[in-house]
């Protein structure tokens, strides 16, 4: 028992004096090491990022609007607020934001700009009509005919308005200064149609109106209430 003690205190020992003098020695030195490496990425980074904008101030200080290199297009400029103060707190009004971000994904994600774009988009539809406007219209653009040929003419443009084609029919509402109606939009090969689909809607009085596509030269994009 006497000699299994002393063998057991003798390997504790033991182990006590590899912990002292080659554990703790080590793991000093990595942690050391670990702290030099960790503060050398960090001077590089610095290092770094300093360069590229002491670059990026040379470059704007050489095609400015001074400078001797000044780019030909005129490029637009964004300022804003200063966030540097003296010690009266007195502050700069304006300087020039150089990292400008329109921020276009999340304008586009607001206003469901990414989903109408998987679908077929209204100018596509526009353009198919007025295709189809114009060939009707080079139909219609014929030789003329003696007074004697009048009613056939009369005839064959009876036909014609008779093989309107609806090319797009949507529910969709009109806005107005003071109202919003709601209401089906119809566009056929000659016409656009608004039917007023409303049930405060008196006989004869409403908003249904009837366009000639010939008519219409401008179709500008809106927002609702902008």
């Amino acid at each position: 028992m006497m000699n299994m003690h002393k063998r057991e205190r003798e390997r504790g020992e033991s182990k006590l004096k590899f912990q002292e003098f080659f554990l703790e020695p080590f793991n000093r030195k990595t942690r050391q090491e670990n702290l030099r490496y960790n503060n050398m990425l960090k001077q590089i980074n610095s290092q770094c990022t300093a360069t590229l904008r002491q670059w990026k101030a040379a470059q704007r200080y050489l095609t400015c609007e001074r400078g001797p290199w000044k780019e030909r297009k005129d490029n637009l400029e964004h300022w804003k607020l200063s966030n540097v103060e003296n010690y009266s707190r007195m502050r700069l009004k304006l300087v020039q934001n150089i990292n400008f971000d329109p921020h276009s994904e999340a304008s586009n994600l607001r206003d469901n700009l990414g989903v109408q774009q998987a679908e077929p988009s209204s100018e596509s539809l526009l353009l198919e009509a007025v295709k189809q406007v114009k060939v009707s219209d080079l139909e219609d653009d014929g030789l003329e005919l003696p007074e004697e040929d009048n009613t056939a003419t009369v005839s064959e443009k009876e036909e014609q308005s008779q093989k309107e084609k609806t090319v797009l029919s949507e529910e969709c509402e009109l806005i107005t200064i003071m109202d919003v109606i709601s209401g089906r939009l119809e566009v056929t090969t000659q016409h656009i149609y608004f039917y007023d689909g409303s049930t405060e809607k008196e006989e004869g009085v409403g908003y249904d109106f009837k366009w000639l596509l010939s008519q219409i030269r401008e179709i500008h994009l809106r927002r609702y209430n902008l």
